[in-house]
């Protein structure tokens, strides 16, 4: 009864579609606008905002990004 639940669930995320458009960082010597933004949606309760912020920060995919992203938070 459990597995069916789980089975379901797994079906649900492999079938779902973000609804935040990607948004990339194109100047990396402003990230600490984005993680500013980020902070400050978080601390307001925005999560649209916060969702946007982080994403600009991840689609970078550098592992010194992603360390001073944590680091801020």
């Amino acid at each position: 009864m459990v597995w069916s639940g789980f089975a379901s669930y797994f079906n649900y995320l492999q079938e779902y579609q973000n609804p935040y458009k990607p948004v990339g960082l194109t100047n990396l010597d402003r990230k600490w606008e984005i993680v500013s933004s980020l902070q400050k949606s978080i601390r307001r309760g925005d999560c649209y905002h916060a969702t946007r912020a982080a994403s600009a920060l991840l689609s970078t995919q550098d592992p010194e990004m992603i360390r001073y992203l944590w680091k801020r938070l």
